[in-house]
């Protein structure tokens, strides 16, 4: 399956439910394997890692490092190199992934999750709704601006045409 039609189908599926079950494990610190327990912080290259980790790396890094130069250490994945200077940044996507985790008590929905569920399927139904009434209008102004010239251009062809035939019995 290509990587396209793949991105599509996770786009529906998402956009399509109002569950989605998603594994637990980027959930989880690749170096001390707890799950984090707080926004987890994003390197430069993109891995994430928990506060506790990346802190302890940074210490031991300015511990071991030289006299003036930049203490540095690497990312645990991908051996990238850090400055031990740079600022934390928060991932962002993995603290509201961790604010939404909702453990699941019962198999069999209540009425009011169903309920929920089902004004949620409306709302998103009402939004798709009004993208495709926009999209409709805009192409419905197209449409009639390229009818327009399209009568314009046939009638221009016309009076050419009526002209040739004219100079041509002249």
């Amino acid at each position: 399956m290509s990587g396209k039609i793949k991105e599509t189908r996770i786009i529906e599926a998402a956009e399509n439910s109002d569950k989605i079950r998603i594994s637990s494990d980027p959930l989880y610190c690749p170096i001390c394997f707890t799950v984090f327990g707080s926004a987890p912080v994003v390197l430069h290259c993109g891995h994430t890692f928990c506060v506790k980790c990346v802190r302890t790396l940074i210490q031991r890094a300015i511990y071991e490092c030289p006299p003036m130069r930049t203490p540095e250490y690497e990312c645990a994945l991908c051996r990238s190199k850090v400055s031990a200077n740079d600022k934390l940044c928060r991932n962002f996507i993995i603290e509201d992934i961790l604010g939404t985790i909702d453990v699941a008590t019962d198999e069999n929905p209540t009425e009011n999750e169903i309920i929920k569920a089902q004004g949620l399927l409306l709302k998103r139904s009402k939004e798709q709704l009004r993208e495709s009434d926009e999209k409709l209008s805009i192409l419905t102004s197209q449409l009639l601006i390229i009818q327009k010239r399209l009568y314009y251009a046939i009638g221009a062809v016309s009076g050419l045409t009526a002209l040739l035939i004219a100079k041509m019995f002249i």
